[in-house]
């Protein structure tokens, strides 16, 4: 007979009996700035935005999604869950800029690189 909380190898125990917890991941109190804000000299240095998803794509190891607060968008990389369209959230990552040249001119851009995420509500 196997011990209290512990199954039987070949049966399975129900979902309740072994809880899954999530560690949360908790946002600092780092000030929310504007997504025009976000320039290429800013590159590495940590921000938080807020907006709302406005598209998304899924990549070989997690998701790009649009964060979009009305003054721009920007394109945050993410090996968290799946963003909900439509939705709300805050973000905090840190900031890079692909430089991207033809010919003499730089199409560069910034993008995010989530380090948390919270869903927002309004």
């Amino acid at each position: 007979m196997p011990e209290a909380g512990i199954s039987e190898v070949g049966t399975s125990a129900p979902a309740s009996e072994f809880p899954v917890r999530l560690p949360a991941i908790r946002l600092s109190n780092r000030p929310v700035v504007t997504i025009d804000s976000l320039m290429a000299d800013k590159d590495s240095e940590k921000v938080a935005v807020e907006g709302t998803v406005a598209a998304r794509v899924g990549i070989l190891e997690g998701w790009l999604y649009q964060l979009d607060d009305g003054t721009g968008s920007v394109w945050v990389l993410s090996d968290g869950s799946e963003p909900e369209v439509g939705q709300l959230a805050t973000v905090e990552g840190v900031v890079h800029y692909e430089a991207i040249t033809v010919g003499d001119i730089d199409a560069g851009d910034v993008y995010l690189e989530e380090q948390a995420y919270r869903q927002s509500s309004e």
